[in-house]
């Protein structure tokens, strides 16, 4: 038996150089081994490379995650019979990552799925990558199943199957279902029928396309539409869900969106969408301070309210700035509502959701107290808030 041990070791794989510490080497007949530890931004990892150079070769590497239970990720391989090394099986659990996949029919390809939690799958990531995945609040849920090709000589992969996620996580929420055919390789990645299904709407998109360009990734699709969507019962992650709210978009449509992964202000995109914001509900102690003001001032609240309407719409440097609001109208139709500027800037919300929409109102009905107002709506898309303000005040501020 022969050892040697290493203090440090950089090695180039592809267009990346990885630095490895503590490294172990050990020959004996026929059997040679490798260990050592794999810094990733702040955690360190312990890989294992066994080798049996007995004809025909195989061997296997595995990925451990420290003080875990689980059975470290295995990557096993061999040698056919031209002397390439061939993926033979994949299995096993590391930093977010639950695979199996085992050879099938075809030769070079392996048949089988894994699972993601990417909240600790962009750990292993560059700092790059991983500030993007954060920057989408992207975590587990996820589950890809199908075929996989590996090219070892090149450092090349494709995968061809399903993506699906079952109660999984994004832009800090949770969501019911999603499913969709799924095509990638290194440098490119395709979606096609993408339905995501949950009880704050569904959202169905025909074609993703997401294309590396030098370093940064891109994301365009030509048409995503969006069905009964209520905001208010999104899900956020580790929150009670809200009392629901009578705003629903019954349909929007969103034509040529593009996005810079690296940068979720690099967002573009138009759009269309039609709501209603109105629900029957019996008399409450609630209604007692509009009946008061009711009285007092001849105001009837509903005057104030959308219940109906049609909002177009631009997506631009981190904003949805809202463009027209055609054909909304009060519960029977005595007010009738329009976009208004502030300080020449027209109304938007911004990528959190904070909302910064204003309204001008014309009635067909006379209420003096009225007509000196504008609406605004602020605070979250799942929560908005609801003031009156006068417009000598708006316009001047």
């Amino acid at each position: 038996k022969l050892s040697c041990t290493l203090s440090e070791l950089s090695i180039p794989i592809g267009e990346d150089a990885f630095r490895f510490e503590n490294v172990t080497f050990l020959l004996a007949v026929h059997i040679c081994s490798c260990e050592c530890f794999l810094p990733l931004g702040e955690e360190f990892y312990r890989l294992k490379l066994l080798c049996d150079t007995f004809s025909p070769m195989k061997g296997s590497l595995s990925f451990f995650e420290l003080e875990s239970e689980e059975l470290p990720l295995t990557i096993s391989w061999e040698t056919d019979v031209e002397g390439n090394l061939v993926c033979s099986r994949i299995q096993g659990v590391f930093s977010g990552i639950d695979a199996s996949f085992h050879p099938g029919e075809e030769p070079a390809a392996l048949f089988g799925g894994v699972k993601l939690d990417f909240s600790k799958v962009r750990k292993i990531f560059s700092p790059r990558v991983y500030d993007a995945l954060s920057s989408y609040d992207i975590g587990s849920g996820y589950e890809l199943r199908g075929k996989l090709t590996l090219d070892t000589i090149n450092f090349n992969y494709n995968f061809s199957g399903l993506f699906s996620g079952k109660q999984f996580e994004a832009m800090g929420y949770a969501f019911k279902t999603l499913l969709s055919q799924v095509t990638f390789t290194k440098d490119a990645f395709a979606c096609s029928d993408v339905k995501i299904s949950d009880s704050s709407g569904i959202i169905k998109v025909e074609k993703i396309v997401c294309e590396k360009e030098e370093e940064d990734w891109y994301l365009k699709a030509p048409h995503i539409s969006l069905e009964e969507f209520r905001p208010s019962l999104l899900r956020e992650i580790g929150r009670k869900l809200r009392p629901v709210q009578p705003l629903v978009v019954r349909k929007m449509d969103i034509e040529d969106f593009t996005l810079n992964f690296s940068d979720p202000t690099s967002c573009r995109a138009k759009g269309k969408l039609s709501f209603i914001n109105s629900f029957k509900r019996g008399h409450s102690i609630f209604d007692i301070p509009a009946d008061i003001i009711g009285r007092i001032f001849g105001l009837d609240l509903e005057l104030l309210i959308p219940v109906r309407g049609n909002l177009s719409f631009i997506v631009d440097e981190g904003k949805v700035v809202f463009t027209d609001l055609e054909d909304s109208f009060s519960e029977g139709g005595r007010s009738q509502f329009f976009l208004a500027k502030r300080r020449g800037d027209l109304p938007y919300m911004d990528l959190n959701g904070d909302l910064h929409v204003y309204i001008k109102m014309k009635q067909f009905v006379l209420f003096k107290f009225t007509e000196n107002f504008i609406i605004s709506i602020n605070g979250k898309l799942d929560n908005p808030k609801v003031h009156l303000q006068r417009k000598k005040r708006f316009f001047s501020s």
